[in-house]
């Protein structure tokens, strides 16, 4: 199973917007998996987080995803491999989640690592770092600074570089002469392709055509069989949840602790 953890932004209350890029990007990469490793067995699914913000000490992200390890561990079982696979602060929370026992491995996609974030809860775990050196959104060096630490605290770390900003899907590098990916080889790969914003805006644009098809559709999900626990949010905030979008996902969940 293959969780896709989406980005947001340091401080917000509100719900993600259905259109924004953060979600759009993660929904388009979801599908892309999902279509071509759905039938060598690997599922995914792609977690809608109840506030758009980390929000400091809350880290309301993190707490989504956990909820979503927790509620996959219902659905499939203990003994279902769980890959976290986020961007920017969906790259912290899955890097925060990556000690959970059922987890196998985190992909972080230009991660936000402030300094001084965690990162003994990864000691032996796989973790894989992409980072644009030319982001200006989220610097390259707070992910090169956390790989180290990361490796040191005794995770097996890869961090892989591309000269564009955010994160490229292509022509990636090995390290920066970090000590976190100097035991990892180089991928053989001397070819430009597109950039991470081209190849979401072509992938989103593909989303959006074929989900008018979609028995699914855009603002609904299939109904809950049965309720399932999350954390505890406020009465005014919407519960984690499964993505719409994302058909693959389990069904859309409810919270007690919503009123109407």
């Amino acid at each position: 199973m293959a969780l896709f953890c989406h980005g947001g932004t340091a401080a917000s209350q509100a719900p993600p917007k259905d259109r924004a890029l953060s979600l759009v990007r993660m929904r388009a990469f979801e599908r892309f998996v999902r279509d071509d490793l759905g039938g060598r067995g690997v599922e995914t699914a792609l977690v809608r987080y109840r506030v758009a913000g980390w929000n400091g000490e809350a880290a309301d992200a993190y707490q989504d995803v956990h909820w979503s390890i927790e509620a996959l561990r219902a659905d499939l079982g203990k003994d279902v491999p769980i890959v976290l696979v986020g961007h920017s602060m969906g790259g912290r929370a899955a890097l925060k989640a990556g000690g959970d026992p059922q987890v196998t491995a985190v992909c972080a996609l230009a991660p936000w690592t402030p300094p001084g974030e965690p990162v003994m809860q990864l000691r032996d775990q796989t973790v894989v770092i992409l980072h644009g050196s030319g982001d200006r959104w989220v610097p390259a060096k707070l992910s090169a600074d956390f790989a180290v630490r990361a490796r040191r605290a005794g995770a097996r770390v890869a961090r892989f570089t591309t000269p564009a900003g955010t994160a490229c899907c292509a022509a990636p590098t090995a390290g920066t002469g970090s000590p976190a990916t100097s035991s990892w080889p180089a991928p053989v790969s001397n070819r430009c392709g597109p950039t991470w914003r081209t190849l979401c805006s072509c992938r989103a644009r593909r989303v959006s055509r074929s989900r008018s098809d979609s028995s699914v559709g855009y603002r609904t999900a299939p109904r809950l069989p049965r309720r399932r626990r999350c954390p505890p949010c406020a009465t005014d905030r919407p519960p984690p949840s499964w993505d719409p979008g994302s058909p693959g996902s389990p069904p859309r969940t409810s919270c007690s602790a919503r009123t109407t």
